[in-house]
């Protein structure tokens, strides 16, 4: 059964490290939720947290395609090489400047 409802459903975890794990029966933690405003906020804002990102997510796979979500998440995973120009520039903050405007940001000609 879940810390907060009543429905149970199963999890898995899988650490990269070494840890050690407590479990806390659903009744202590409902207690220390109502006794401590601090715990109180620790917990909502976790909650916030997650579902931030579960509506973020369905946001995604509802409004976007596979390729520009296949995309957007290997531009995120994408590692900064100091021997690329583009990175090289970006954290020098030496980005190249045009002294001429774009030709799309220019004005239409009347004919």
């Amino acid at each position: 059964m879940t810390l907060l409802g009543e429905v149970s459903y199963p999890a898995i975890g899988t650490a990269e490290t070494e840890l050690v794990l407590f479990a806390v029966p659903r009744s202590v933690f409902l207690e220390i939720v109502l006794e401590s405003p601090a715990f109180r906020v620790f917990v909502f804002n976790a909650l916030s947290q997650r579902l931030a990102h579960l509506m973020a997510l369905v946001d995604d796979v509802a409004f976007h395609r596979v390729d520009q979500r296949l995309a957007s998440r290997l531009l995120l995973q994408r590692q900064p090489d100091a021997n690329h120009p583009s990175d090289a520039r970006r954290r020098t903050g030496d980005e190249p400047r045009s002294r001429e405007p774009h030709p799309g940001n220019l004005p239409a000609r009347p004919e």
